[in-house]
């Protein structure tokens, strides 16, 4: 059986490699890359989505209500209350509709059909300005906010050395290394799942009505050790023993079925499963 189940471990060894490329460099380098993309996107577009229906505080001093938005994405009913210039009236801008550009200043909301109104506190005059159109500046994207990376955004490095200083990576040191054990042992199960599936169709004689029952009987081994590691993952954010049963959940059914596999233990598996199969005939 070891001879027939060569070529099966050496893809499977091939994959556990490619898999621990993965899980240690790039998979966490993606998904960090990925949050701070998303970071980056919220911070430039903060200012620019507009909700209906509701008063949207659009960066400081700057208030704007949509009644809804039109066809090709313009703004239909716009109210817009702008407090921006220190040492003047607040005005406020009433407007049909309106349309987001982009300028090479930033964006701007130009607003058709309606009128601009300021109320001077001082003199108790209230000025209005009716227009056709208006252009109304809205405030520069707000700075991409340094955030704290998640446990599964760290490579392998970053995982074994975090940063004393930061209270949350000290807190969170325990996550940190149940992800690490992750990282290394989750790979070995594409080797472990191989050696049940060559141990369940390889080893016993060979039954000419079929394979099925072997096949079912590796299917249900390999949901069950799945099914459990993942149970061990979440028992070992609180104790140790989950990370031995992760582990177990490896090693275990990887020296069993090699031994099964090897010629250490053709005499025992004569004896048990033609034994066995003998007697049920």
């Amino acid at each position: 059986p070891s001879a027939l189940a060569r070529p099966a471990m050496i893809l499977a060894l091939i994959v556990t490699l490619l898999l621990m490329g993965i899980t240690l460099w790039v998979a966490p380098k993606s998904i960090s890359t990925m949050q701070e993309k998303r970071e980056m996107i919220k911070a430039q577009f903060s200012t620019l989505l507009f909700r209906e229906g509701v008063f949207n505080q659009v960066g400081k001093g700057l208030t704007l209500y949509v009644r809804a938005r039109g066809e090709a994405g313009s703004l239909v009913g716009l109210i817009i209350h702008d407090s921006r210039a220190s040492g003047q009236p607040a005005s406020t801008i009433f407007a049909e509709r309106g349309t987001l550009v982009s300028a090479e200043q930033g964006y701007r909301i130009v607003v058709y059909e309606g009128s601009r109104q300021e109320y001077d506190a001082e003199k108790g005059i209230l000025k209005r300005l009716n227009f056709n159109r208006y252009t109304i500046d809205l405030p520069e994207s707000d700075p991409v906010r340094q955030r704290w990376a998640e446990p599964d955004e760290r490579t392998i490095f970053e995982l074994l050395n975090p940063d004393v200083r930061v209270k949350r990576d000290l807190e969170s040191l325990r996550d940190f290394q149940v992800d690490l054990h992750r990282r290394i042992v989750s790979p070995l199960l594409a080797v472990v799942f191989t050696l049940i599936a060559c141990s369940a169709l390889l080893i016993g004689p060979i039954d000419r009505r079929g394979q099925m029952r072997r096949i079912m009987l590796a299917v249900a081994s390999v949901v069950v050790i799945q099914g459990l590691y993942i149970a061990a993952y979440n028992m070992a954010r609180q104790s140790d023993a989950g990370l031995v049963f992760m582990y177990g959940l490896v090693f275990f059914p990887l020296g069993l079925c090699s031994f099964a596999l090897s010629g250490m233990s053709e005499n025992l598996r004569r004896r048990v499963l033609y034994h066995w199969q003998g007697g049920q005939a």
